[in-house]
């Protein structure tokens, strides 16, 4: 089911699972791929608790998951079932067993100092509490460092689905709010336009657009104020989610010690808060360090083609 492009044309800009979307796509396109359709739910729309998933290891973009519609669910060795997430583990786990897998790890014993591999997960909604319990499970079986950002609380004020983003944040995978509109739009705090990762792939964000004037061109003045007002109802709801979120995230912090309930903080201050414990994993790449990751890959790649070089459960 799974097929994946080779290192040296992940290394050049390609993904690496060969097929199916790699990015966001613009909410006003349309179709089964949109993640919006899913993002902002709609009463009465089944896929109004569905989850889309970005997943990116080591800075790579590994390849996009949503929720499976075939009777048949993704098999993966921590509960079979058909989310998103459990997309991405079935993935990863046959990813895991190949060569460009085994030069990752092995590349990861030539850094100085070592790092773990990195997952980062880009969601439409937090997990819910059965796949946050797969996911801690993934950190332990393969001693990652994952991370999340989610634009949406999975479940809303639901307490049990609360409980889960709190878990991951106290289990060492840190959530963080992830508003695409304002990333992408004139209105947020960044308007430049994504381009490419850190790591030189395609940026995911890159097809987005919220500009009014920009998706308005040509049109007639009743279709424009259309693309307005829709454009205004992405913004005040992704706004109104991000807050929903950040409440459960203050809540978990509070509890973890990183932020006094007590006092008396602005919005601002939580946000550093919060970035700060999102970017404190230090045992994972970061953005200085994916030229020097390149080549460490393609000379486990040659050790690898040359010699060998020990196996997964030698090197750790």
């Amino acid at each position: 089911m799974w097929e994946f492009n080779s290192m040296d044309d992940v290394i050049n800009g390609a993904p690496i699972i060969s097929s199916g979307f790699a990015h966001f796509v613009s909410p006003f396109s349309g179709g089964t791929n949109n993640p919006y359709a899913a993002a902002v739910g709609v009463k009465g729309d089944s896929k109004a608790y569905n989850v889309v998933t970005l997943a990116k290891i080591d800075g790579m973009i590994f390849g996009m998951f949503q929720m499976s519609s075939a009777p048949v669910p993704y098999f993966h060795s921590l509960g079979s079932c058909n989310h998103a997430e459990d997309g991405f583990i079935a993935a990863f786990e046959v990813f895991a067993k190949t060569e460009f897998f085994n030069n990752i790890k092995y590349a990861h014993t030539l850094m100085r100092p070592k790092k773990k591999i990195g997952v980062t997960l880009k969601q439409t909604k937090s997990p819910c509490s059965k796949c946050a319990q797969k996911l801690i499970q993934l950190v332990e079986k393969y001693d990652l460092s994952v991370r999340i950002k989610a634009m949406i609380q999975y479940g809303g004020r639901n307490k049990e689905q609360r409980a889960a983003t709190q878990m991951l944040m106290q289990n060492g995978i840190p959530v963080i709010p992830y508003n695409v509109v304002t990333m992408v739009s004139d209105r947020g705090p960044c308007v430049e336009k994504y381009n490419l990762t850190n790591f030189g792939h395609r940026h995911e964000l890159k097809s987005l657009c919220f500009d009014e004037d920009e998706l308005s061109k040509g049109l007639g003045q009743k279709d424009k104020n259309k693309v307005i007002k829709a454009v205004d109802m992405y913004f005040k709801v992704f706004d109104a989610k991000e807050r929903e979120l950040a409440e459960v995230l203050l809540q978990a912090m509070v509890e973890m010690e990183l932020l006094d309930e007590s006092e008396d903080f602005t919005e601002e201050q939580f946000r550093y808060v919060l970035d700060k414990h999102y970017k404190s994993q230090s045992d994972r790449l970061n953005k200085l360090d994916y030229e020097k990751f390149k080549k460490k890959l393609k000379s486990a790649a040659v050790a690898n083609a040359l010699e060998g070089f020990p196996t997964l459960e030698s090197v750790g």
